[in-house]
C-alpha cells in the first residue's frame, strides 16, 4: 500500500521530480520504486549528488597519488638504495599527478559548495592558502619558524581541513557515515605535522621519518573516508533502473 508523502523530491535514481507521486509508486522515467528523500538541503537535488561524486572520486585519487609519492619518499628515507634517482622520478610524477588530480576535483566540488552549503569548508581552505603564502615571510620575522617550516606546517593544517571535511559533509546531507573515526585520524595526524614542523628545525627533526609516516597514513585515510562518504551519497544511484532503492 503507498504511504503518502508531502515532499518526496526527486527520484533518488534519475532525479526525475516525484511530485504527485506516493511512496511505493514507480518512477515514470525510470521505473525505481518512488520513496521519501533521505537527504536534507542542497543534497536532494540528483544533481548535487552526481556533482558530488565525481569530484569526491577525483579526490580519492589524488589523495591515493599523493600518499603513494609520499612513500616512495619514505623508502628513500629508510633504505638508501642505488635506485634512489629511479625512486625519485617516479615519486615525483606521482606527486605532481595528485596535485593535478585534486585541482580537477577542486573545480568539480566548487560548483557544489554553494548548493550544500559547504561555505565554512570553503573559507577554512581559502584562509589556509592565504596564510601559508603570507605567513611564511612573517613568521621568520617573529622567530616562530623557519619559512619552510611555517609553510610546511600551514599546508598540514590545510590537508588536515580536507581530511576532516567528510564528517561536516556526511553531516549536511543528513546521511550516516560508516568509519567515523577516519576523518578525525587523518586530519589529527596532520595536525600533529604541524605542531612538529613548528616546534622543531630542519622539519621535524629528528623525527623527520616518523613526521613522513603520519602524513603518508594521513593521505591513504583521507582517501578512504571520501570513499566511504561516497557510499552514502550514492544511494540510488548504485541501484539498477528497474529495481527498488533504499
Amino acid at each position: 500500500m503507498s504511504v503518502e508523502h508531502e515532499h518526496l523530491g526527486e527520484c533518488l535514481a534519475c532525479g526525475y521530480d516525484t511530485a504527485g507521486r506516493s511512496v511505493g509508486d514507480s518512477c515514470p522515467e525510470c521505473g525505481a520504486v518512488v520513496v521519501a528523500n533521505p537527504f536534507r538541503g542542497g543534497w536532494r537535488s540528483a544533481k548535487v549528488r552526481r556533482r558530488f561524486l565525481r569530484g569526491s572520486r577525483c579526490m580519492v585519487a589524488a589523495a591515493a597519488l599523493i600518499g603513494a609519492s609520499i612513500g616512495g619518499v619514505l623508502l628513500i628515507m629508510l633504505t638508501p638504495l642505488d635506485q634512489y634517482p629511479v625512486t625519485m622520478t617516479i615519486s615525483t610524477a606521482m606527486a605532481f599527478s595528485g596535485i593535478a588530480v585534486l585541482a580537477a576535483s577542486a573545480v568539480l566540488l566548487a560548483f557544489v559548495w554553494r548548493a550544500i552549503v559547504a561555505g565554512r569548508v570553503l573559507v577554512i581552505t581559502i584562509a589556509l592558502l592565504l596564510a601559508s603564502f603570507v605567513g611564511s615571510s612573517i613568521a621568520p620575522l617573529l622567530g616562530i619558524a623557519p619559512t619552510m617550516e611555517f609553510a610546511g606546517a600551514i599546508w598540514s593544517l590545510l590537508g588536515a581541513a580536507i581530511a576532516a571535511a567528510p564528517i561536516y559533509l556526511a553531516r549536511s546531507s543528513g546521511r550516516p557515515m560508516r568509519f567515523r573515526s577516519l576523518p578525525f585520524a587523518s586530519s589529527g595526524a596532520l595536525i600533529a605535522v604541524a605542531i612538529m614542523a613548528l616546534t622543531f628545525s630542519s622539519w621535524g627533526r629528528p623525527y623527520e621519518e616518523f613526521a613522513t609516516a603520519l602524513v603518508l597514513a594521513s593521505q591513504f585515510g583521507t582517501a578512504a573516508s571520501f570513499s566511504s562518504l561516497q557510499r552514502s551519497i550514492a544511494v540510488g544511484f548504485r541501484q539498477p533502473k528497474d529495481a527498488a532503492h533504499a
